[in-house]
């Protein structure tokens, strides 16, 4: 027999595996999307389940560090490359980016309550804007794992690149994300 407070612990831990397999099974969908692998469509699934993470717990200190989480898993696995240099160029890069997207992930934890349309907008913009930032900060930016860019090498989809850039496919690819995660 458990009391109530072993039950609300149980289930609070359970949620929190939930969230933190969400989390991961995201930063991995998203590293499958870009090269060595390379399987572009994968890009417009993998925020989704960031999102259904981000929009379902309660504290703002589970947001970021789902977000933290995300972050630094997704580029240190886009980064491993950079291991040639030795643990010291990658560890701290891949600790920054994962500081971004700690940011991103309290700002959309922020509005989860909003009406579903704004929180769209707010997850959309607030990717996008992430992705502004991080392209020009630090050291004159750092535009690697940007979202846009394994989206816009879809067959068929290459001709736009020209149009919209890969911001502005960003906005699609997450677009589509955040509505599929509404």
């Amino acid at each position: 027999w458990l009391s109530p407070v072993r039950k609300a612990n149980r289930s609070l831990c359970s949620r929190s595996m939930v969230q933190i397999a969400l989390v991961a099974l995201s930063s991995l969908l998203m590293f499958a999307a870009f090269p060595p692998l390379g399987w572009a469509p994968l890009a417009f699934i993998a925020p989704v389940p960031l999102f259904l993470a981000i929009r379902r717990i309660e504290r703002p200190s589970y947001a970021v560090i789902l977000g933290f989480a995300w972050g630094a898993m997704f580029f240190g696995l886009l980064l491993k490359w950079l291991m040639v240099l030795g643990f010291v160029a990658w560890f701290p890069l891949a600790i920054l980016m994962g500081t971004f997207t700690a940011i991103f992930a309290i700002v959309i934890w922020t509005f989860r309550l909003w009406p579903a349309w704004r929180w769209w907008l707010i997850a959309v913009g607030g990717w996008t804007a992430m992705e502004w930032i991080r392209g020009r900060f630090p050291f004159g930016g750092f535009p690697w794992g940007d979202i846009g860019y394994p989206a816009g090498g879809l067959p068929g989809a290459s001709g736009s690149v020209q149009w919209i850039g890969p911001s502005g496919w960003t906005v699609l690819v997450v677009g589509v994300a955040a509505g599929i995660a509404l």
